[in-house]
């Protein structure tokens, strides 16, 4: 990981703070949160800084930022898991589920919000992985109906300009991390 230049950090500090505001952490907590995403291919610059501020407060457990997490991203996550057919109370479930893993870190290790926040887009991170997690309780014990059909126009809605214009950028990626995912699924799911 690389050091933060220190003229920099004001700058990226001011703006995560007017993303957020009323959401603090410690300004040398978020220089190392950002100096370990920091590398010669991902330089400064293009890291989301608001969201990372953000998701290190949800680790610190903040309420407010957890307030605005949830408040940000998981109606988004609830209608893909609608659309998916689960019921309301199997949408509870998963966002539990969600909650529990992106949240809630093992012993020495950081919270994986940390690492779903580094990637940008909270939201779009967040909806796949509810979807993910909505399979996965389906595949252990069978009580989620998830229509395989629909997964895809879920997972990518084509009426998202955002995530048209991520899927346009990406799409090899995209097309190999779906297909690596649909390999994993037996055969009736």
């Amino acid at each position: 990981s690389a050091a933060i230049p220190d003229d920099g950090l004001p700058a990226l500090i001011r703006a995560a703070r007017a993303a957020w505001p009323g959401v603090e952490v410690p300004e040398a907590a978020f220089a190392e949160l950002l100096a370990s995403h920091t590398t010669a291919a991902r330089p400064l610059a293009t890291l989301p800084a608001a969201e990372l501020w953000l998701a290190l407060a949800c680790a610190r457990g903040d309420a407010k930022a957890l307030r605005e997490l949830e408040a940000r991203t998981f109606p988004g996550a609830r209608a893909v898991l609608g659309r998916m057919g689960l019921s309301a109370d199997s949408i509870a479930e998963v966002l539990q589920i969600l909650r529990e893993k992106l949240l809630v870190a093992e012993p020495g290790e950081p919270a994986k919000i940390l690492a779903a926040a580094a990637h940008g887009d909270l939201p779009g991170v967040i909806r796949v992985a509810a979807a993910r997690t909505a399979l996965n309780l389906r595949r252990k014990d069978h009580r989620l109906d998830v229509g395989d059909a629909q997964l895809l126009r879920e997972l990518a809605p084509d009426d998202d300009p955002e995530l048209a214009a991520l899927k346009d950028q990406h799409r090899a990626a995209f097309k190999a991390a779906l297909e690596d995912a649909v390999a994993g699924l037996a055969a009736q799911e």
